[in-house]
């Protein structure tokens, strides 16, 4: 089994307690999806995320793409 970790892609810093992506956060989100879908990173069969909007956001993409769902987990969050 192989594990790829993801940190969420860049943020606002506001509101402290669960900032939005920034625009630029969100491209970046999209990257990742396109380097999922060019065959640089192997494909999840998997997708966990915190419960943390910005990392629901880096993830969603990607999800979306690979038509599998999002598995939230509290024990994520840092």
């Amino acid at each position: 089994m192989q594990l790829l970790f993801f940190r969420h892609a860049e943020r606002f810093q506001t509101p402290p307690e669960d900032p939005l992506l920034t625009p630029r956060g969100l491209l970046q989100a999209e990257e990742l999806k396109n380097l999922v879908e060019l065959g640089q990173f192997s494909r999840p069969q998997k997708i966990m995320t915190s419960p943390r909007t910005r990392a629901i956001q880096t993830a969603t993409p990607l999800a979306q793409f690979l038509k599998v769902p999002l598995q939230v987990s509290t024990g994520l969050v840092s």
